[in-house]
């Protein structure tokens, strides 16, 4: 009887320590992977916000972005020519940010 019991013991601790390895395993793997999807979520914003600004400024017109208090006037460098600006004069037309 005591071997019996001393076997169902000795199971359950077995089981117990494998169940606590693959739940151990499963996390890091489980972590990995939402790092590395979280990391191409924000390579896309970054490609997607150059494109829209490549984008946005090729009609040589100034394009504002506002991060907080803060904005920032952005303008194609071979629209400079063009439309008569000096380089690196250009402050462009003021506007306040958005009103949140």
């Amino acid at each position: 009887m005591k071997k019996a019991k001393k076997f169902i013991v000795h199971a359950v601790a077995l089981i117990w320590i494998i169940f606590s390895l693959v739940y151990i395993g499963y996390y890091i793997w489980n972590k990995q992977e939402s790092k590395a999807a979280l990391q191409q979520v924000y390579d896309n914003g970054q490609a997607d916000m150059k494109n829209k600004l490549i984008e946005d400024t090729k009609n040589c017109d100034p394009v504002t972005i506002y991060q907080g208090d803060t904005s920032f006037q952005f303008i194609n460098t071979s629209c400079q020519n063009k439309a008569g600006i000096n380089s690196g004069t250009y402050k462009g037309p003021t506007s306040p940010p958005p009103s949140k």
